[in-house]
C-alpha cells in the first residue's frame, strides 16, 4: 500500500514553529498572571504614603528566553526605588494606614501596607497557577487554530 502525502513541507514548517507559538502562548499567560499579582499588590499590600511607591509597580512584556523560555519582569522602583527597597525588605518597619486627604474631600483605604508587599501576593497566586497557565495557553491555542 502507497500513500502520497501533500503538504509535507508547509506541515514541517507549521510543526517547526510549534516550539515558538508554545512559547509565546506561554508568555502571553504569564504576561496576564504577572498583572493580576500586581494588582493584588497595590490594591492590598503596598504601603501607601503619597502613592509614590504603589504608581512605581509595573509589569514588562514577557521576554523569550532560548527555545522555550519565558521571562516576566515585575516590580516596584522607578523614582521610589531605593525607598521600595526598604519598605519591602525591612519587617520592623511600621506600614500605618494612609490618612484621608484635607484638601481634596477624597478618602483612602484605612489598611495598613506591610513589607513583602509583592512577595506575599506571589506567594498567594503561586497555587493553581500551572493550571491556570495550561489553561490559558490551551485557550490561546484554541483561538489561533492549534
Amino acid at each position: 500500500m502507497y500513500m502520497t502525502l501533500t503538504g509535507a513541507q508547509q506541515l514541517e514548517q507549521v510543526l517547526l514553529r510549534a516550539p515558538a507559538r508554545a512559547q509565546q502562548a506561554l508568555g502571553m499567560a504569564l504576561y496576564r498572571e504577572a498583572q493580576k499579582t500586581m494588582a493584588l499588590s497595590k490594591r492590598d499590600y503596598v504601603p501607601v504614603d503619597m502613592g509614590v511607591l504603589r504608581g512605581s509597580g509595573t509589569v514588562k512584556p514577557p521576554k523569550r528566553i532560548g527555545v522555550m523560555g519565558v521571562e516576566i519582569v515585575m516590580g516596584y522602583g522607578g523614582a521610589a526605588k531605593a525607598y521600595a527597597v526598604v519598605q519591602h525588605e525591612n519587617l520592623s518597619l511600621s506600614h500605618p494606614p494612609k490618612r484621608p486627604r484635607r484638601r481634596t474631600g477624597t478618602r483612602s483605604s484605612r489598611r495598613p501596607g506591610t513589607a513583602r508587599y509583592l512577595a506575599i501576593p506571589m506567594k498567594e497566586r503561586e497555587l493553581g497557577m500551572e493550571e491556570r497557565l495550561a489553561f490559558a495557553c490551551d485557550v490561546i491555542f484554541t483561538k489561533a487554530g492549534l
